[in-house]
């Protein structure tokens, strides 16, 4: 039985395909199955992937007949072919450095109770050129927490991070335990976000492990999960409200995190309120002041700030 299972979910992204698989074929740590899923491209993704369909390493390839229309639904659907302890879902259009699963296993050994093991990611662009890193984008929660290597408690991580935003922002760079992901009920299908929710439900029975060498590359480009999320209405509170509602709802959290997502959802619902109110959309803002009320703290303010920008219509 190999130790990792690795998931390639693609849809038409045949330009990288080969970057992508050769990465995985070449790495230093072998012990590994291979596991090639394509969600009906229509481009020549189905012919670039047969090439290695028959490849010792591939245990299963499986083409859709029709677009499943989450790649979520995809990793779901490779988790629950996986014969490996860990998951690594290596997106098709990323490629690693060849020590990231020697490195990744090395960092898991550490501790029984690592569930998440991840790396520090480069920023690259659609030709492959490689424009930075992504710690800039936790440089606004901790300039020098990323700059080192580091093993947390899974609670600690997602209060000191993962409350705020998605400080893992590329499944590619994770590998995560198999047996961690059906306890907590596995991937939920959530607009954008399914990863962040699956990052916050795994630290809920575990702990993270990162490292700071640069040994995945995001690609980043217009068809990339992440900028199509950027350009979407509402993105930065819409479906974050949705995820933090479920994970309020869904999950067992201690009172600090419940009260730091609770806080959370309250500056977010205002923001969205603000938005709708913004638009003249008084009704659709309504909900969101309700929900306001519901998580902010101070009821009393939020009640008086409803009444002065309803019944006075001072908007």
């Amino acid at each position: 039985m190999p130790k990792i299972s690795v998931i390639v979910p693609n849809y038409n992204h045949a330009t990288y395909l080969e970057q992508r698989i050769e990465s995985i074929l070449n790495q230093t740590y072998q012990d590994f199955e291979l596991i090639l899923l394509d969600d009906c491209s229509t481009d020549n993704s189905v012919e670039v992937l047969k090439k290695y369909s028959t490849h010792p390493k591939v245990s299963h390839f499986v083409v859709n007949e029709q677009n499943s229309g989450s790649t979520f639904r995809q990793w779901a659907k490779g988790i629950n072919l996986a014969l490996g302890e860990w998951i690594w879902i290596a997106e098709s259009d990323d490629w690693a450095e060849r020590e990231f699963l020697e490195k990744m296993v090395e960092n898991i050994k550490k501790s029984e109770k690592i569930v998440l093991s991840y790396c520090q990611s480069n920023r690259v662009n659609s030709d492959g050129i490689k424009i930075g890193d992504w710690k800039s984008w936790t440089d606004d929660l901790s300039s020098s927490q990323f700059e080192k290597s580091f093993h947390l408690t899974g609670t600690n991580y997602i209060a000191d991070f993962l409350v705020h935003k998605n400080t893992i922002p590329n499944a590619s760079a994770v590998l995560f335990n198999k047996q961690a992901y059906f306890t907590i009920g596995g991937v939920e299908d959530i607009k954008y976000l399914s990863d962040w929710l699956l990052w916050l439900k795994l630290l809920l029975v575990g702990n993270v492990a990162f490292e700071c060498q640069t040994l995945n590359n995001f690609r980043y480009h217009e068809n990339s999960v992440i900028a199509k999320g950027s350009r979407s209405d509402k993105f930065n509170y819409k479906y974050a409200i949705i995820l933090r509602k479920v994970y309020l709802k869904k999950c067992k959290l201690n009172n600090d995190i419940k009260e730091l997502f609770k806080n959370k959802l309250a500056i977010e619902c205002k923001y969205e309120a603000k938005l709708f109110m913004s638009n003249n959309l008084k009704k659709e803002a309504f909900f969101y002041w309700i929900d306001v009320l519901k998580y902010d703290k101070d009821k009393l303010r939020v009640l008086y700030l409803i009444i002065f920008r309803f019944l006075l219509n001072l908007v």
